[in-house]
């Protein structure tokens, strides 16, 4: 069981591990080369997935011993990382089941060891589901936070200029007494913008609203409603780049019994001053769910899980803007038309993207499985959908981050007995293949849940959260670095 031992780890035991860990990989590798090449059997999981081949041990994703960010008595839930050179900054929320509150942790050194975690939010009501975001050094958190079973949440934000090391008084972003849910946020060194759904008094659906954050003067502009509809606006998300924005939700198009949801996008040149009118990007008359949304550059590129022909058949779907978000190519389905998929993830580095989901397979409907794809093109081809996770295991929330062409997938899969471990899997060419899952455990006691991600240099972050002995609502927040290594660059 990890104790204060995980947390004092300090650096010259990490350097140490890591290179008694780099000469058994190294003496393993000679051992395989001498071997000769593995034949394509052995380079395969059986369900059609390419690995990349296992004598190319020069070079392979270091992994450190988890770190235990949080192992108080409570609960810690829903853990966000983010990771820029060496600074890195997570995000949680801990304490009892109706009285969470949000708290924060600094990494100087890539996280390879984590400060104490500092408390974000200051009211003596329930904080929950927190997200962050960095760039150039500065950082935004957003959480909900209100009476504990109540429909009377408001949005809350925090700031800090010098990459999560102390932080601003928190901030109430929201300007009506609706209930609101569902933030999320994206930062550049111009700036950055929040959005969120939120009831207003008198509404019977949510709308979808943002505010904009000055970088310079660490200062907040009007709050903004992004949809035009009547019906529910929902599941928003966020993306920027210098001063780009775009935003994408669902949003209903009519009522019981007959409702479906589209998917809108509205895109902004000036930080979030002004904005396009909203445009619908997927195909008509075929409810569209949860997008997801990446950018790189004027390049935006977005997923979302579609039925076409409204049978509860959900496929994945594609879609890609050329010029930060005012036009759209048509949408496609990434994947073939032979099982049930949901909640994609994306990630866009230059011409490299990678798309993760879960996926129930016709021929195996029994359980959820991890799923992959990739795109040479900035999204608008695709490669073959393959199964990343291994067995026949249910695996679910499955997360993805990269730099340049290194890719990390995380995801959740039960094992034999029941239990549920985080497995990550790493590419080192934009997700044409893929490593061997790998199993982390906390301390291989509860199950380990809700896995997030972040890549940055040859820095990787997972973070995730893990039952302890106490049962599933006595989670603890743990984090493991990883560091991609190749011997040829050295």
């Amino acid at each position: 069981m990890l104790g204060e031992n995980t947390r004092t780890l300090n650096k010259p035991d990490v350097a140490i591990g890591q290179c008694m860990l780099a000469a058994m990989a190294l003496a393993v590798s000679l051992n395989v080369m001498s071997a000769g090449m593995l034949d394509a059997s052995q380079r395969t999981d059986g369900n059609g997935t390419i690995f990349q081949d296992r004598f190319e041990l020069y070079r392979w994703l270091d992994w450190q011993i988890p770190w235990l960010l949080d192992g108080r008595e409570g609960n810690g839930l829903s853990p966000r990382v983010v990771l820029e050179d060496e600074a890195g900054v997570a995000i949680w929320q801990h304490g009892p089941v109706d009285d969470y509150r949000v708290f924060s942790a600094r990494s100087s050194d890539g996280g390879a060891s984590w400060g104490e975690p500092v408390r974000l939010d200051s009211l003596e009501e329930n904080a929950r589901d927190p997200w962050i975001a960095m760039a150039n050094g500065k950082a935004v958190a957003v959480w909900i936070q209100g009476p504990y079973s109540s429909d009377e949440y408001r949005i809350y934000a925090v700031y800090s200029q010098n990459a999560g090391e102390s932080w601003s008084e928190a901030q109430r972003l929201d300007n009506v007494e609706g209930h609101a849910r569902n933030p999320r946020v994206a930062l550049t060194e111009n700036g950055g913008f929040v959005v969120w759904e939120q009831g207003e008094p008198g509404a019977d659906h949510e709308r979808l609203f943002g505010r904009r954050f000055d970088a310079d003067d660490a200062s907040w502009g009007p709050v903004v409603r992004l949809d035009e509809l009547e019906q529910r606006a929902m599941y928003p998300r966020v993306v920027a780049q210098g001063n780009r924005t775009v935003v994408a939700w669902s949003q209903g198009v009519n009522e019981w019994p007959d409702y479906q949801t589209d998917l809108y996008v509205r895109h902004s040149a000036d930080g979030g001053e002004t904005w396009s009118d909203p445009q619908q990007i997927d195909a008509h008359d075929a409810a569209a769910r949860r997008p997801e949304l990446a950018i790189g550059g004027e390049r935006v590129l977005a997923t979302w899980y579609q039925d076409p022909d409204n049978g509860n058949r959900y496929r994945i779907h594609a879609a890609v803007s050329s010029d930060g978000g005012a036009n759209w190519s048509a949408p496609q389905p990434i994947e073939p038309d032979d099982g049930v998929s949901r909640s994609p993830y994306v990630a866009l580095q230059a011409d490299a993207a990678v798309i993760t989901w879960r996926k129930r397979p016709d021929d195996d409907p029994s359980e959820w499985l991890t799923y992959v794809n990739h795109s040479v093109d900035g999204g608008m081809s695709w490669g073959d959908a393959r199964q990343l996770s291994e067995g026949g295991e249910e695996a679910r929330e499955a997360q993805v981050a990269m730099q340049g062409e290194r890719a990390v997938v995380a995801w959740y899969q039960e094992l034999a007995s029941g239990d549920r471990r985080i497995h990550a899997s790493h590419s080192w060419n934009g997700g044409r293949t893929w490593s061997a899952p790998q199993r982390f455990d906390g301390d291989g006691i509860g199950d380990g849940r809700t896995p997030h991600v972040a890549v940055s240099g040859d820095a990787v972050s997972v973070i995730w959260r893990q039952a302890g002995e106490e049962g599933f609502l006595a989670n603890r927040v743990f984090h493991k670095r990883g560091e991609f290594i190749d011997l040829r660059e050295d």
